[in-house]
């Protein structure tokens, strides 16, 4: 049951994330991440003064910040992938890689599916492929979102960067054995400093930014959080591989609020049609995974 509450939190957290910042999507990327990541290390602040720094050492903290840094270096690479591929083909690119690390990396460093039998393995496998034909029917449903003209190579190995980064950060995490409440303010220290260095980087090249960006960020930031905890408590409780993969399910309810609420695409068109179908295939996958028993 705690698996349940904690891969929905999850899941509806980092659908919604991102929604706050739409009527500013035009402001600088670099700024947006900035702003972002200072509000998630303000609130991880605020949890682990709540309750207490106990627990928290160097020996935990430094493989939790290096999780951050690569959350942020993967997020770096996701901007340039939709610069110059579009949101549609970049997600279109990462996101079946996030499922597929999640998947290696929790057979492959963490055993998880040691002893499981070869029907649970193949309803695994089906369910995994059916997850991902759903995130691709949404993905290809709002293509037209794709940009021309940019550098399809570069595009390429920046979303397969922010794929196999955003499906890895969470590892220096686990192997530091730390609790979520422990590791979550050293994560946000990494994902902090990984974002302000672009933005140091590229001062002379920085494009104004709205005034009303920060108040937006902390919205956002309050619901990368929360989703955050969820996905920790999630693969704690039911592993790694298959924590993530459920985690996954956020590009359905992205999807849902694009259809919905930014009538992105319309939800009578062919392709809101197409995108509800990829709902249903998606979020089926999801439940499907989290509920296979070894």
């Amino acid at each position: 049951m705690n698996g349940i509450f904690w891969s929905l939190m999850t899941v509806f957290a980092w659908g919604t994330w991102l929604l706050p910042l739409h009527p500013l999507r035009s402001a600088d990327e670099r700024w947006k991440s900035f702003w972002i990541t200072l509000g998630i290390l303000l609130l991880a602040t605020g949890v682990a003064a709540f309750r207490g720094f106990e627990g928290l050492s160097w020996k935990l903290a430094i493989p939790a910040a290096l999780g951050g840094l690569i959350w942020a270096g993967s997020g770096v690479a996701a901007v340039r992938a939709v610069s110059e591929l579009g949101l549609a083909r970049a997600m279109g690119i990462w996101s079946p890689l996030n499922v597929l690390f999640s998947m290696i990396w929790g057979g492959l460093l963490f055993s998880e599916f040691k002893g499981w039998s070869a029907t649970s393995l193949g309803l695994l496998a089906l369910a995994v492929l059916l997850m991902l034909g759903g995130i691709l029917l949404i993905v290809r449903a709002r293509a037209g979102e794709a940009s021309s003209g940019g550098s399809f190579k570069i595009g390429l190995l920046s979303a397969l960067a922010a794929g196999l980064g955003w499906g890895s950060y969470f590892l220096p995490l686990r192997w530091s054995g730390a609790s979520p409440w422990v590791s979550a303010f050293p994560l946000a220290i990494g994902m902090w400093l990984g974002t302000l260095i672009p933005c140091v980087l590229c001062w002379n090249r920085r494009r104004e930014v709205p005034g009303t960006l920060p108040a937006y960020a902390l919205i956002s930031a309050a619901l990368w959080s929360l989703g955050n905890y969820g996905s920790l408590f999630m693969m704690d409780a039911i592993g790694t591989g298959r924590g993530f993969t459920v985690a996954q399910g956020c590009v359905v309810v992205n999807a849902l609020m694009g259809v919905l609420l930014l009538k992105d695409p319309p939800l009578r068109s062919p392709s809101g049609k197409q995108v509800l179908l990829g709902v249903l295939l998606a979020a089926l996958g999801a439940c499907c995974i989290g509920g296979i028993k070894p």
